[in-house]
This record gives structure tokens, sequence and C-alpha cells, in this order.
């Protein structure tokens, strides 16, 4: 099947728009070029997102890592280590959201309330990790926790 995708790709890049044949064998082979491509496309995502046993990422907690080895690869790579703490955080309130910017290292940080009493809490950019004492970058999460991040009170 892959070998399949590979050919279409193939055809799709030497055919020249210019040509102006557009038989239904033409549109036939192009249909299939596309459906094969829908369920090949996300096995390969599917294989790059997971990770080998006993390899993980710069301080993984309990949470998955987008992309699996290829995304702790990136990880490591742009993790600052060894890092002093932030130390001027930008933060405002929109309405019953809690904003907050790091301009140092730039990440977003907003949280709000939920109906249950937890937090909604939507993060990105280089976070901050106290008990890593690095920035760990990229950083993305959405998640309901049960109190603010500590990291970021001050």
């Amino acid at each position: 099947m892959f070998n399949k995708v590979v050919e279409c790709l193939q055809l799709n890049w030497n055919d020249s728009p210019a040509s102006g044949t557009n038989t239904i064998s033409d549109r036939v082979q192009e249909r299939e070029c596309r459906n094969r491509s829908i369920i090949v496309i996300p096995l390969i995502a599917l294989i790059f997102s997971l990770a080998p046993l006993g390899r993980g990422c710069p301080h993984e907690g309990s949470d998955h890592r987008l992309l699996g080895w290829t995304g702790c690869w990136i990880q490591r790579q742009l993790t600052i280590e060894s890092a002093q703490p932030p130390s001027k955080i930008w933060s405002f309130n929109l309405g019953k959201v809690s904003v907050k910017i790091d301009p140092k290292h730039p990440h977003l940080l907003m949280e709000w309330p939920t109906s249950s009493g937890k937090l909604w809490r939507f993060r990105a950019g280089y976070r901050w990790d106290a008990n890593a004492r690095a920035y760990i970058f990229p950083a993305i999460a959405f998640k309901k926790v049960d109190e603010q991040m500590k990291e970021y009170q001050l």
C-alpha cells in the first residue's frame, strides 16, 4: 500500500498541468491515490507518535508527548537546563480567565474555573519546571486541574 502511495505522489509530481488531458481513467486514478493517502498518512503519523520503550522525554511526567520519540528529540534540543525561575510575569484577568505571560522565556498560561470547582488550564511556550529547574520547550497543554500553577504565582 505504501508503494502505491509513493507511485501516486510520483505520478502527480511528473504530470504537467498544461497537458489538458483529464480522462475518466485519470480521474479514477486520482481518486484511488487520494483514498490511499487518507489511509497511509494517519498510519505514518501513528508510527511517529509511538515512543520506543525505555526512552523518555526530558523531565517527562505522566502526560504523553506529541510525536513520540521525534517530539522527545525536539524537546531535548530546545529545553534550557540549569535556568533561573521566572522573575517577571505579566498577569491580568479577562473576566473569569486568568492570563499570565512570561516575557523572558515566551510562555502563555490561561486558567479559568469550571462548574465543578476545578480549573481549565491552557499553556503554550517555554514552561518553567521548578523540580527540574529548567524551561521545557515546546510545551503545550489543555487540561483540567485542581489548583493554579504554582510556578507562576509571583
